[in-house]
């Protein structure tokens, strides 16, 4: 917003301004060398104010490639590593240490170790119960009825709230009916007699 028109205000020479708004003047002295101080400054902040982002902008960069080459090198490695371990062959050994049975790897050995798992009989909290005739389902099966009860359990109860609201409704509504049918007429003859 500028309060004064433009043939208000009047350069009268370097460094001075004259300000005559509605016959008021007002004369305005600065030196070249307040100019020159203000002009530096506005510079220096804008100057430091402009390195700061693109420092920021350059660190932030620079960190995004190092985080980047990093995960892709230690991606690299940590594949290396489980494939190293998963394909090695290793030796079967007895309680001792001395080797049994052919080599085997860790990848011939896992699905063995997961269906085991899920093929062990537990009780109605998907634990191994030491009473072995409550251990009835496999874990499987225990996993699954979980699962479903947990998404069928509140559909269900909603439902049976709703039938259950609208039965009383309808009983309700019946027994109006029968009462203002056959009660209502015998006690009025009742009345009467």
């Amino acid at each position: 917003m500028n309060y004064f028109d433009e043939d208000e205000i009047e350069e009268i020479a370097e460094g001075e301004v004259k300000v005559n708004p509605k016959g008021i003047t007002a004369t305005v002295n600065m030196p070249g060398s307040a100019l020159e101080s203000i002009a530096a400054s506005i510079a220096s902040r804008l100057e430091n104010s402009t390195s700061r982002r693109i420092e920021k902008s350059v660190m932030e960069k620079v960190e995004q490639l190092v985080d980047d080459g990093v995960r892709k090198v230690i991606g690299d490695r940590a594949e290396t590593l489980v494939r190293e371990i998963l394909d090695k062959p290793r030796q079967k050994t007895n309680e001792w240490g001395t080797p049994t049975g052919p080599t085997v790897t860790f990848a011939e050995l896992i699905p063995g170790i997961v269906d085991s798992y899920l093929n062990t009989k537990v009780n109605d909290k998907g634990q191994v119960d030491s009473y072995h005739s409550d251990n009835k389902k496999t874990r499987a099966a225990w996993i699954i009825a979980t699962m479903v009860r947990e998404h069928i359990e509140p559909v269900t109860t909603n439902a049976v709230a709703t039938v259950t609201k609208q039965a009383r409704d309808v009983v309700a509504q019946k027994i109006a009916a029968f009462v203002s049918e056959q009660m209502v007429p015998a006690i009025e003859m009742k009345k009467g007699a």
